[in-house]
């Protein structure tokens, strides 16, 4: 992966967690999938003794991490973890001491090919959606240096065929029909420039025309046919704000919303683009098990995760071990 790619990636990833978002599945995604993932994770980390320290790859805002933190007090463990996040997390957890000792730190800013720990330092390792964006290779060496001899992990990666990956493909979809080359946030722009440089009356009325008509077939066909999509529909009520009067705006500020509002719709199409990129069909989990292979991490289970009140797939599950290291 290159500087940009990582650049990029801490971005965009950034943006999505400084949003307030708390975990990874979709916004339309049912109680029970989220239940049956943290119960999942809930019965891994009750496996794990007292003096565990646990790593979270790729933990955002730390949705896994506090999943142990609470598996830790309900059951009075003590439990040592460490998240790390390629994205710049609005603020660090820092190490602080909790019941019966358990300790929890997210840090962001992290590339999972360098990670800031000794070797041998943990005795598990887990990560949900989130080391298949990392370049796999280099982060399937760093975890196992880190690990511990006889050391577990757990790994929830995306599925190709998951409700996930389907809601991704379906946003970039309606983002294409109603929005496609972004013209019409062009037009608004192309308004509030001419309200600014003072231009004729007659180019105003001449543009705001052009950007009434264009809103007009767009929101006439997210309301008909992607209604469901709340993104657009935030998109499509600022415009229509902006289309509505455009002389009790002020212009500049106008237009330093519209470059905003572009910017985000730019990295969230990366964000989905990013997903289906990341995600793997069996051919896809099968070479990021024998990745692991290549640095002694033996793989154990792998299965698909299904959401019990659907059917759907959510996610595969790769389970994995690190050898007994010779001479213990």
């Amino acid at each position: 992966m290159s500087n940009h790619d990582l650049q990029a990636s801490a971005r965009i990833w950034t943006e999505y967690w400084r949003s307030g978002r708390q975990g990874c599945l979709t916004d339309e995604a049912p109680v029970s999938a989220r239940n049956h993932i943290e119960s999942l994770w809930r019965s891994w980390f009750r496996k794990r003794p007292s003096g565990t320290q646990i790593l979270d790859l790729a933990c955002g805002a730390g949705e896994v991490a506090r999943i142990a933190l609470s598996v830790a007090s309900e059951g009075k463990l003590r439990f040592g973890i460490e998240g790390v996040d390629l994205a710049a997390l609005e603020r660090s957890v820092e190490r602080t001491a909790f019941e019966h000792g358990t300790t929890m730190r997210l840090q962001g800013g992290i590339d999972l090919a360098r990670l800031p720990f000794p070797d041998r330092s943990f005795d598990c390792a887990a990560s949900q959606f989130g080391i298949e964006y990392a370049d796999v290779e280099a982060a399937c060496r760093e975890l196992a240096r880190v690990m511990k001899s006889e050391a577990c992990g757990l790994f929830l990666i995306h599925h190709r065929e998951s409700a996930i990956s389907t809601a991704a493909a379906s946003r970039l979809k309606a983002f294409a029909a109603v929005i496609g080359d972004g013209i019409v946030l062009d037009r608004a722009r192309q308004v509030y420039e001419a309200i600014s440089a003072r231009s004729a009356e007659s180019l105003i009325a001449s543009r705001l025309l052009e950007f009434r008509q264009d809103l007009r077939r767009i929101v006439k066909l997210h309301s008909s046919r992607f209604a469901w999509e709340t993104n657009l529909r935030e998109i499509l009520g600022f415009l229509t704000d902006l289309a509505r009067n455009p002389k009790l705006y002020d212009p500049l500020d106008a237009l330093r919303r519209l470059s905003a509002a572009q910017e985000r719709i730019a990295m969230w199409k990366l964000r989905q683009e990013s997903q289906l990129a990341a995600a793997r069909d069996e051919r896809g989990i099968g070479a990021l098990s024998d990745c692991l292979g290549r640095f002694g991490l033996k793989s154990g289970e792998i299965g698909v995760v299904n959401d019990p009140a659907t059917g759907e797939s959510l996610a595969w599950r790769l389970a994995f071990a690190a050898p007994q290291l010779s001479g213990q």
